[in-house]
């Protein structure tokens, strides 16, 4: 693992259509919006429990997620754990600064 990146393994193609057409955010696009997108994208699969992103990091990339569900953790003061509410598509991490791991 790249401690820089740590997130930087896993399984990569470019998405399809469809895959971006069944998130949220690209939902209402046409189809050819979707292709130029899925152009631009790189899609990486992860198994159950990886860690793809870690509390404090900026990530270097946008990132959606396009199926499965994310797990976030966030680490308070005392430096205990919490786990917070699993998500799923749809969700953006450069946005997050917590733990996550594919769930």
């Amino acid at each position: 693992m790249n401690e820089k990146y740590p997130f930087d393994s896993g399984h990569m193609r470019q998405p399809s259509i469809d895959e971006l057409a069944a998130v949220p955010m690209f939902r209402s696009l046409p189809a050819r919006e979707l292709e130029d997108i899925a152009a631009r994208f790189t899609l990486r699969e992860y198994p159950q429990g990886a860690v793809v992103a870690i509390e404090g990091q900026r990530l270097p990339v946008f990132n959606v997620i396009l199926s499965g569900r994310i797990q976030w953790y966030w680490t308070d003061e005392d430096g205990r754990q919490l786990k917070l509410t699993p998500e799923g598509p749809g969700v953006t991490l450069p946005t997050r600064r917590s733990v996550a791991s594919r769930s």
